[in-house]
């Protein structure tokens, strides 16, 4: 009951960052595990290889940098939503392609 009357009158603005942090590293989490399934498959039947190849460079990347901005003390805030922008790509150009419409032709 205390840690309750404690947590009512701490301020929660903060909450919101963990809420979303916590969200963002689920989907993430996901992500990367669906991606590490799609690329040993890929190794396999060789479908997707350079798609599969420039997400990961762009996950090194990513990572890379944030590194760079956790060693720096520099506020990590401005580089999270770039991994949202990895996710959008991932999901348009790996787990949703586009099918090339193919025409039939009835002769």
């Amino acid at each position: 009951m205390t840690a309750l009357f404690l947590e009512a009158n701490m301020s929660n603005d903060d909450d919101w960052y963990f809420l979303i942090g916590l969200f963002q590293f689920m989907v993430g989490a996901i992500q990367i595990i669906g991606a590490i399934f799609r690329t040993i498959i890929s190794l396999f039947d060789k479908t997707d290889r350079q798609k599969l190849g420039i997400y990961w460079a762009m996950v090194l990347v990513y990572f890379s940098i944030w590194e760079l901005f956790l060693y720096n003390h520099w506020n990590i805030i401005i580089w999270i939503p770039f991994a949202w922008l990895i996710a959008i790509w991932y999901c348009i150009k790996i787990v949703l392609p586009k099918e090339d419409s193919v025409s039939i032709d009835n002769n």
